[in-house]
């Protein structure tokens, strides 16, 4: 079955499509909806195309949007504010604010959603790896006010957190 999100060049048509929305960049499109999924974000782009008789897919697919929004925060020297906001989407994705200590499966869900940020960041850029890793089993550990979740990248207690934990080593 032919999948038409990788069909054809799939960057250009990205960036075509925020262009059209007003956008300069992926990097502008994704900070003007801080909290929505990749996914979600990715559907907004796409257009649906019928694959076979009745069967539809979208012609944009969240990992190329990752790749992408990867490749433009590299490009441009802000992978340290794209890894904070794919943090905000992810713990928006996966929670509804921090768990209660005691909350032992709400916890559980906190580390996968922690586990997959990173993932998600050091597939495509092996070199953060560690990075992401250190600050995901940090922020796991942090004694986090009940309910928090943060609106977007410039959130205080990210900013700190990275300031006190992203090296220097990985810009």
């Amino acid at each position: 079955m032919r999948t038409p999100a990788w069909e054809t060049e799939w960057e250009p048509r990205i960036t075509e499509r925020v262009s059209a929305l007003g956008f300069s960049s992926l990097l502008d499109f994704v900070a003007s909806r801080p909290r929505v999924s990749l996914i979600d974000l990715a559907k907004s782009l796409s257009v649906s195309v019928e694959i076979e008789s009745g069967v539809c897919a979208d012609d944009i697919a969240a990992v190329q949007m990752l790749w992408l929004l990867l490749d433009q925060a590299k490009a441009t020297g802000t992978v340290v504010r794209i890894a904070r906001d794919l943090l905000v989407r992810k713990l928006n994705e996966y929670t509804t604010g921090w768990p209660d200590p005691s909350d032992l499966h709400a916890r559980k869900r906190l580390g996968s959603c922690l586990a997959n940020w990173s993932s998600s960041i050091s597939s495509y850029l092996p070199e953060y790896s560690d990075i992401t890793m250190h600050i995901g089993r940090v922020l796991l550990g942090e004694p986090m006010p009940v309910g928090w979740l943060p609106v977007d990248a410039s959130d205080p207690v990210l900013i700190d957190l990275f300031h006190r934990h992203w090296h220097s080593t990985n810009k």
